[in-house]
């Protein structure tokens, strides 16, 4: 499956809105697993980090999915 970086826009006017940095991550990994139909190697390929490190935030924030 071909993969092609795209802009990630942050539109928040309300302070309140804003996430920690952390909850992010989580969102912004899950979202490239899902454009990646859940290929872990992708994944890690896409966001330039280990397979390890991302296994390991997969577990950590809760997000472990099924996919290889």
């Amino acid at each position: 499956r071909a993969y092609r970086p795209s802009h990630v826009l942050i539109a928040a006017d309300d302070p309140s809105e804003l996430v920690p940095l952390e909850e992010m991550e989580r969102r912004y990994i899950l979202r490239v697993m899902e454009a990646v139909g859940g290929n872990r190697t992708l994944a890690a390929k896409v966001l330039r980090i280990g397979r390890k490190t991302l296994y390991r935030k997969l577990a950590l924030g809760g997000a472990a999915t099924g996919h290889e």
